[in-house]
């Protein structure tokens, strides 16, 4: 987290914050106003040490603490706050927009892409889930939360996946072992018959999995993969996940996650890091969906997810027509930075457990047969070629179902000309599946 100021600045509370944003003066790093909670929750960071540390603080060492410790004073020493978002006891503090991680380099945001169409139905943000104009939305992170994993690469990567590429699925049994040891999936992957890629989207159907130990987390996304010249995988990746244990609450939020060198030591959620830079006033990232979530037998709420390569290198990540912003060009090498035609593009659900059981539900919590209005699903895959015309996905170049006893996947209108395999079927479309999609998910094993 690069730091705003490197020596404590001294916060003082005003009462109309959005006064700073309307003078022609950068607000003051050595003494930012901000919100009289704010200033609390600063002021209560102080008081912790490892030694007071949380019951359910699981950092491995007072080194480990202390670098947590450094990481918070980073994301906030200096900064000012507007003012808040509030969610489902989450606070999003609105920073003026050159304060947050990644532009704290001095570099200028970029201009977003012209908004696609063909985005389906879904719901606007809410008005009181925007900052205001020339600020975002920062997540309030404390310690109780951070302190929550054994150090801070961990928190930053959330147990986030060692995703299975092609190469890796096709692979003897134990291959796939050693890149994912304690994830289980029920995926696809799109063939894009060759083409360059310089995008690619999907429709989410959002549940609520329900999860009832800390330990587990439970995803539906999209993921874009590539290789550098020496072999290491970096990807793009965009959906929804629960993960109670982190102290995310129990609905699933809305993420976006990147790795540039095969999740070892880069790679975080959000604007946990210095990688996304947000242009967008819209409180999404690491909140719910505005669109909220399906009900069995009843509402499906939907949610619209793409990225797009500019011709600068950036990749926009776009959330229901909108652009919320886009991680920087410098940070990919070979194919992601090259939108080359070996960049696989997969989909699908996904958990994890800390002791590596498929014990956690995935998608709604019911297997893919269950069908319309029971079983999770997404729809409507598409990429983009070179000249950035979107393709709808026509035909599928592989599936991933890792425990089909636990977990299973029913494909409906794209082409798949191999055997289906153990807890793969065929279906029929939903009404939002305009051209395929599937379903997935299950209950889980128990332990």
């Amino acid at each position: 987290m690069p730091p705003l100021l490197r020596t404590p600045a001294t916060a003082s509370i005003a009462a109309v914050q959005r006064d700073v944003l309307r003078t022609s003066l950068p607000a003051s790093r050595a003494f930012p106003q901000v919100t009289r909670d704010f200033k609390e929750f600063l002021d209560a960071q102080a008081q912790l040490d490892y030694a007071t540390r949380g019951a359910t603080a699981k950092v491995s060492s007072p080194s480990a603490f202390a670098e947590m410790q450094r990481y918070v004073f980073n994301r906030y020493n200096g900064l000012t706050v507007l003012r808040s978002v509030h969610q489902d006891g989450k606070v999003f503090d609105c920073i003026p927009r050159e304060q947050q991680p990644a532009l704290r380099d001095g570099s200028a945001p970029a201009a977003p892409p012209a908004t696609s169409g063909n985005i389906g139905t879904v719901t606007p943000i809410d008005a009181v889930q925007r900052c205001d104009t020339g600020s975002v939305p920062l997540e309030r992170i404390g310690l109780a939360e951070i302190s929550k994993h054994t150090d801070l690469r961990s928190f930053l990567r959330g147990t986030t996946p060692s995703v299975i590429a092609p190469r890796q699925a096709d692979a003897a049994p134990a291959a796939q072992e050693a890149a994912s040891v304690v994830h289980y999936y029920s995926t696809i992957y799109l063939d894009t018959a060759g083409s360059p890629v310089s995008g690619a989207g999907a429709d989410l159907n959002t549940w609520v999995p329900t999860i009832t130990a800390n330990d587990a987390q439970s995803i539906s996304q999209i993921w874009l993969g590539g290789y550098t010249r020496q072999g290491v995988i970096q990807t793009l990746e965009a959906g929804w996940q629960t993960q109670p244990g982190a102290g995310w609450g129990t609905r699933p939020i809305l993420f976006i996650y990147s790795t540039q060198d095969g999740y070892i030591t880069t790679g975080c959620h959000n604007l946990d890091c210095a990688d996304f830079v947000q242009t967008s006033t819209a409180n999404v990232l690491g909140a719910a969906p505005a669109g909220g979530f399906s009900t069995a037998g009843g509402k499906q709420a939907m949610l619209h997810v793409e990225f797009q390569r500019n011709a600068d290198g950036y990749w926009w990540f776009g959330l229901n027509g909108e652009w919320i912003g886009y991680y920087k060009s410098e940070l990919y090498a070979g194919d992601i930075a090259e939108g080359s035609a070996n960049i696989f593009i997969s989909a699908g659900g996904e958990i994890s457990t800390w002791d590596g059981r498929p014990s956690a539900p995935m998608g709604s919590g019911r297997f893919a047969n269950a069908g319309y209005r029971q079983a999770a699903f997404q729809a409507n895959h598409f990429y983009r070629d070179a000249a950035m015309a979107a393709h709808p996905a026509q035909r599928l170049s592989s599936l991933n179902v890792k425990q089909p006893s636990c977990y299973t996947l029913a494909m409906a209108g794209y082409t798949y000309p191999y055997a289906l395999g153990a807890g793969v079927s065929r279906t029929t479309l939903s009404p939002e599946m305009q051209n395929g999609g599937f379903y997935f998910g299950g209950p889980g094993c128990a332990r």
